[in-house]
């Protein structure tokens, strides 16, 4: 195989707000195991008051760094779309880990079927994560939204799907998003495996959770939620499946007096005070990982 490549095989784009304790990590995952010029890898770091940029420049050539002051992660994707070079497009978050060889495996086989999106799978990390929040996990994995397996924060687009797209509006979840507009033709991919850290600790997992519901509100607003019915029948699947499962009742309490605790975090905090709610325990050790 050769060493260099005349055009990459995809462009990659990770948007990073204040990552310095992960990006680093995150992109020497990617680039040590990838050929010379193999991937066109684009570092958005959008509103950055720390030592992002400067990590993510000591990457360079294999990198290319855009910088902006509006901390925004859609806005942070569409510059990484304007400057993006080839097509697929893979999109993957700064805290997130995965190889080379997993976005090989991910854009060959978008490529042989000619799907518009292609996920990899997600392997979650929680051996650092107190028991309530591993006992969370494994309830929730039995929802019926990972039948289909878990699409976010590592995937990708053909030109086709970018080109419907056109941009990303002004939301939280912009991978749900996707999934949801995508979803019909798409393709998940076994050995793109990608590795998310859940957060250590209860407080950190409520945090996350009220913005994901308040990202899913705002999908519903514009048109882009669940119907009423497949709601109700999600939900059903879902008790069904942990009722039958006496090891994960005390995970299924959890899941939902979690639930309850992340509604209530959106319900009384206004929306002027409300922010991303990123989660800082799975970062503090990112370096030792």
């Amino acid at each position: 195989m050769p060493n260099n490549f005349q055009q990459p095989i995809c462009s990659i784009i990770i948007p990073a707000h204040n990552e310095d304790l992960v990006i680093g990590h995150t992109l020497d995952t990617v680039v040590s195991g990838a050929q010379n010029g193999e991937f066109d890898i684009i570092v958005v770091c959008n509103g950055c008051s720390d030592k992002t940029s400067q990590i993510a420049e000591t990457f360079t050539p294999h990198v290319r760094v855009i910088e902006t002051t509006t901390a925004s992660k859609t806005n942070a994707l569409n510059l990484g779309l304007k400057a993006a070079r080839v097509y697929p497009v893979v999109f993957l978050d700064a805290d997130i880990s995965t190889s080379a060889a997993a976005i090989r495996a991910m854009v060959k086989q978008q490529r042989k079927t000619g799907a518009n999106l292609a996920y990899g799978q997600a392997i979650f990390e929680t051996h650092r994560c107190s028991w309530l929040v591993r006992a969370f996990y494994k309830a929730w994995q039995q929802n019926p939204y990972f039948d289909h397996k878990k699409m976010g924060g590592f995937f990708s687009l053909n030109h086709s799907a970018l080109k419907e797209l056109k941009t990303f509006p002004d939301i939280l979840n912009d991978d749900e998003f996707v999934r949801r507009r995508f979803q019909h033709n798409s393709v998940w991919v076994k050995h793109a495996q990608y590795t998310i850290k859940a957060p250590h600790t209860l407080r950190s997992l409520i945090n996350v959770r009220s913005r994901i519901y308040r990202g899913n509100q705002a999908l519903t607003k514009i048109n882009f939620g669940f119907t009423a019915k497949t709601l109700h029948q999600n939900t059903f699947t879902f008790a069904t499946r942990l009722i039958k499962s006496p090891s994960l009742w005390l995970g299924a309490v959890i899941f939902v007096l979690t639930a309850i605790a992340a509604h209530s975090k959106n319900h009384l905090t206004p929306s002027s005070h409300q922010h991303w709610d990123k989660d800082t325990s799975a970062r503090i050790n990112a370096r030792e990982s």
